[in-house]
């Protein structure tokens, strides 16, 4: 009987399981926090663009320390960044303490900075190239799983207990998380430090550059923008809860057949045709005028971003395996520079239009870049590339 990830993974995978957890009491809930607090649409997309701005500034020095001290310091930087940045959301609801949520994005570039380097390095090096795509759907199908009822668990508490006490065990969860990885850097014969590291396009092809700018666009419209949506068309902690933790359930199926399908030589046509899902799904988000519509359209989100994710990510592994930390900075830069280029486009279409075209605008936006995710490379062991 096959086991169900490759060994090296398993540390990782419980610490993610951890960190999935805890995140996902309250990062849906973030754009109705910031509402509650009196935020328009347009300073929202600036607390978003600001992230972006700070995690552009923060990536190359993240990558030299993980590069120097190997994933397992760039993971618990990582995680001790996203209890902070709890902590600072948390803080920031105190009376003359409101100031700390434009601290914030600069703690969660720091999350995401030092998180995304040491796990893109970490997996990329351990992982079995033969059973890939299975093992990234295994992980993220098990990360699901154990978030299935965390949305639902957040609402609950944030209402009965308020948003303090959901910051406060979501930060609990997420530091936990650092022990599993204690000892990540001694496996699958250790760290190994690349000689130079520079912050530029240069070390990825001009393709996987233009699709990660284009996969960041669509792919931060689904995270960021549609829970913007829950939270004006569903405006209590419990009803977005509810309707999250349901779309899970879909997901996780329709992940198993992403990574079969991946790991058995239809990587590309898995990447394309989950492209297509994806396209389609942000179009339809057009048409969401009610609580029944909103709920299956996430349950269609969470399904088709799983499978074009899969396949996407199968083939970025692929190629920092062999590109190492210099690939994955490569990749950063256009991710990072897609999140400022959308953010401050829909934060100025938010605010010249208050808001009446904010969000028709993002999706059509998200349904057009969804296809630039077909320019990364092939594999260089695919047969036919």
């Amino acid at each position: 009987m096959q086991k169900l990830l490759h060994n090296d993974l398993r540390s990782i995978t419980l610490s993610k399981l951890l960190v999935g957890f805890g995140g996902s009491l309250v990062s849906v809930f973030i754009p109705l926090l910031l509402l509650q607090r009196g935020f328009a649409l347009w300073q929202i997309c600036l607390f978003y663009a600001m992230y972006a701005v700070c995690k552009l500034v923060v990536n190359y020095p993240s990558a030299l320390i993980i590069n120097a001290r190997g994933a397992r310091a760039g993971l618990i930087v990582g995680y001790a960044s996203t209890a902070a940045f709890l902590l600072l959301l948390n803080a920031s609801s105190l009376p003359g303490w409101q100031w700390l949520v434009f601290v914030s994005p600069l703690a969660m570039a720091l999350t995401n900075s030092f998180s995304w380097n040491s796990e893109h390095l970490h997996i990329s090096r351990v992982m079995d190239e033969a059973r890939k795509s299975r093992d990234i759907a295994n992980i993220a199908s098990l990360t699901r799983v154990v978030s299935l009822a965390a949305p639902l668990v957040g609402g609950l508490i944030a209402a009965f207990g308020g948003p303090n006490w959901l910051l406060a065990m979501a930060t609990l969860f997420v530091l936990a998380a650092i022990v599993p990885v204690w000892q990540a850097d001694k496996l699958a014969g250790g760290h190994v430090r690349q000689q130079s590291l520079s912050y530029s396009f240069a070390h990825a092809p001009r393709g996987d550059v233009l699709a990660n700018f284009a996969y960041n666009t669509h792919g931060l419209i689904a995270i960021f923008v549609w829970p913007i949506f829950l939270a004006v068309a569903l405006p209590n902690f419990t009803s977005i809860g509810f309707v999250t933790t349901l779309s899970s359930i879909v997901a996780i199926l329709v992940l198993q057949v992403a990574g079969i399908r991946g790991d058995s030589g239809k990587l590309r046509r898995v990447l394309f045709e989950g492209t297509v899902a994806v396209s389609l799904t942000h179009l339809l988000r057009l048409f969401a005028i009610n609580p029944a519509l909103v709920t299956a359209i996430t349950s269609i989100d969470k399904s088709t971003m799983g499978y074009q994710q899969n396949a996407w990510t199968s083939l970025y592994y692929a190629h920092a395996r062999r590109g190492g930390i210099n690939y994955i900075l490569s990749m950063e830069i256009a991710g990072d520079l897609a999140y400022i280029f959308v953010w401050t486009l829909l934060g100025a279409v938010a605010f010249v239009t208050q808001n009446a075209s904010f969000l028709n605008v993002a999706f059509i936006i998200a349904a057009l870049a969804a296809w630039g995710s077909l320019l990364i490379t092939k594999e260089l062991s695919d047969p036919t590339n």
